[in-house]
């Protein structure tokens, strides 16, 4: 499988109006683009249907070209659909149609149902079961391995000490969590606590003004940390709060697991698919994470609780160590593109026609060398394809299905070169 990494920054695209350049279709799509691609991977819902009328095969109708998506914004504090301009509505609905037409990976099944729900305000029901059918629990990987580097040797504070990294807005809890920590102050316990957030300095204070949060003195503060100094000033912490209203099982969830740091965590749903079933430091109200937090104070080295750590920190490592999750999704995708293949495989060179024997031939006239370029198939197809129009051919082969020719003959991509440099069966 060859992976192309493709930046762009189109203007416009991620905004109401957006619209994509023609340099994406004339690079990528599947009827002229000089690198046709089997699948495209989005970080937006909002560009699928685009992307895929840009790409996908349009000689074929039937032909769907498979687009990935892996939206960070599968939902909000306000259910999806927050908006009140026709603008946004336009734009949730876009997003809600990308779900329908493209597959997600979500990180969690849970996540997969939610999704549909948020949908049906733009969606009908059979298009929101689409939606859950085609959303994929994969998540996204944390490298376990490269933290425990990082954090190794680092030792936790003498004294208990609770942690809450993340940025400064609604959607991640901040004013939740950093009013626990002021309601554990202002209660009398010098509790220290470490505060990582990416958010800058004046931002931040400018938000915790308005919920009326000051930072206390036993508190150690960090603005715009890197992701390093978060893991490594994390670490020296006990336990961590997560109030996150919007996200499910995000990768700073699990890193902060992985720093050896008990999570007292949003009493949802999906929580089970991390830390297990009856897992005890959940919540559903402020006071129920304050006592949570009194009671680690005195309990955090308890075997039961270090047993209940290191169960998590292993589960972590089996599902979602980013290498198995990247090999789930290369798997995942594979399995799409060769859905879509075997389709056009069957519809252009398994049924009676001259296609099959216009590429062959094609391959004679070159003299069937070991090593082909993809390039010299095309040029001697075209000195032959006036040869082939009453033939019974069932339609023009596009550059991208005369590779998909070449591959059904056998032949395999060296992955060498950007363009496709094939190898011919062995005899």
């Amino acid at each position: 499988m060859k992976i192309v990494f493709a930046p762009f920054k189109t203007p416009g695209f991620y905004e109401w109006e957006g619209y994509l350049d023609r340099w994406i279709h004339q690079t990528f799509s599947q009827t002229v683009g000089r690198y046709p691609v089997d699948a495209a991977y989005l970080t937006s819902a909002f560009g699928v249907a685009p992307l895929q009328r840009l790409l996908g095969n349009r000689e074929r109708r039937n032909a769907i070209f498979p687009v990935i998506i892996g939206d960070l914004m599968v939902f909000d504090t306000h259910g999806f659909s927050y908006g009140t301009y026709p603008s946004e509505r336009t734009y949730h609905a876009m997003r809600a149609l990308g779900y329908a037409l493209g597959h997600s990976f979500v990180s969690s099944e849970f996540d997969a149902k939610r999704l549909a729900r948020l949908c049906r305000r733009y969606l009908s029901p059979a298009m929101c079961k689409q939606v859950e059918q085609q959303c994929h629990p994969v998540g996204m990987g944390i490298q376990c391995d490269e933290i425990e580097r990082i954090i190794a040797g680092i030792p936790k504070n003498d004294e208990y000490t609770l942690s809450w990294c993340g940025r400064v807005n609604p959607a991640t809890g901040s004013d939740i969590a950093l009013g626990t920590l002021q309601m554990l102050y202002q209660a009398g316990h010098d509790t220290p606590a470490i505060v990582n957030t990416q958010t800058d300095e004046m931002s931040a204070k400018e938000y915790l003004n308005k919920t009326d949060i000051a930072p206390a003195p036993t508190w150690d503060v960090t603005y715009n940390t890197s992701r390093r100094d978060f893991l490594q000033r994390a670490a020296r912490a006990h336990v961590f709060f997560h109030m996150g209203r919007a996200w499910g099982i995000g990768n700073r969830l699990k890193e902060q697991f992985f720093c050896n740091m008990i999570g007292i965590l949003p009493n949802r749903p999906y929580m089970p698919e991390l830390v297990g079933e009856h897992y005890p430091f959940l919540y559903r109200t402020k006071e129920q994470a304050y006592s949570h937090a009194k009671y680690l104070e005195t309990h955090w080295h308890d075997a039961d609780v270090q047993a209940r750590l290191q169960e998590i920190k292993q589960r972590i490592r089996t599902k979602w160590d980013n290498s198995v999750v990247r090999g789930l999704q290369i798997d995942t995708v594979r399995a799409m593109v060769d859905a879509g293949r075997e389709k056009a495989d069957l519809s252009l060179y398994r049924t009676e026609n001259a296609n099959k024997k216009l590429v062959n031939d094609a391959l004679i006239l070159l003299g069937k060398p070991e090593l082909v370029e993809w390039r010299e198939v095309l040029r001697a197809m075209d000195s032959l394809e006036g040869n082939y129009f009453n033939e019974h051919r069932s339609a023009r082969l596009t550059p991208y299905e005369v590779l998909r020719g070449l591959l059904y003959l056998g032949y395999r991509d060296t992955l060498e070169t950007a363009d496709p440099l094939l190898r011919a069966p062995e005899a």
